[in-house]
């Protein structure tokens, strides 16, 4: 009992962490990217910590959904297709028409086994989306921005890191999937593998 409510309380606060860091990022380049606009939008919010809290939360899980649907309908399809999606483990097809059904299994499968590993999934997905998230608001800032403000001064150096770090977020995008259809795979392979009887 006492560990599944630890771990309920994990999760919670990792959900929160998830959408409140792209926030305060997010608050943090526009401060430096366009400090009059920061003056007269954000300097002009009640001092309130539960009202500021709030705003950066929802700013935080804006650009996380936003996130979330360039990844699924960018880069999810044409993994699938290539045959890298663990999703894959349950679909020979590469027809787009039988993802779903397929995503659908694999969730299942995840659900009811208890060799898979979700918490380190979890940890390793968070450091490529959130690489993902950093590499936008760097890319996004770069271009646009006050002049005279301390991100015009370095705006070549900034988009060119944002672009470095787009790269490395695909390529680990690329790693995770393959690396998850490999788990997958494994254990489908271990759990419809015959029993040996023993001697």
């Amino acid at each position: 009992m006492e560990d599944k409510l630890g771990t309920k309380i994990i999760d919670s606060v990792e959900r929160v962490l998830r959408y409140l860091i792209p926030g305060v990022v997010f608050c943090i380049l526009f401060a430096l990217s366009c400090p009059e606009a920061f003056d007269k939008t954000v300097c002009k919010i009640p001092d309130n910590d539960l009202f500021v809290f709030l705003i950066i939360l929802s700013v935080g899980i804006s650009i996380y959904v936003i996130h979330s649907l360039i990844i699924r309908f960018t880069l999810e399809p044409i993994v699938y297709w290539l045959k890298l999606s663990p999703v894959n483990v349950f679909s020979n097809n590469r027809c787009l028409c039988n993802y779903s059904k397929a995503h659908a299994k694999l969730i299942v499968n995840r659900e009811k086994s208890p060799h898979y590993p979700k918490e380190y999934y979890v940890y390793l997905w968070s450091i490529t989306h959130y690489a993902f998230i950093m590499s936008y608001l760097l890319l996004f800032f770069a271009y646009w921005h006050e002049e005279h403000s301390w991100v015009d001064s370095n705006a070549k150096f900034i988009a060119i890191g944002g672009a470095i770090i787009l790269l490395l977020s695909i390529f680990s995008y690329l790693y995770m999937q393959a690396l998850e259809k490999n788990t997958t795979a494994t254990i489908k392979s271990n759990e419809t593998a015959p029993e040996k009887c023993e001697k």
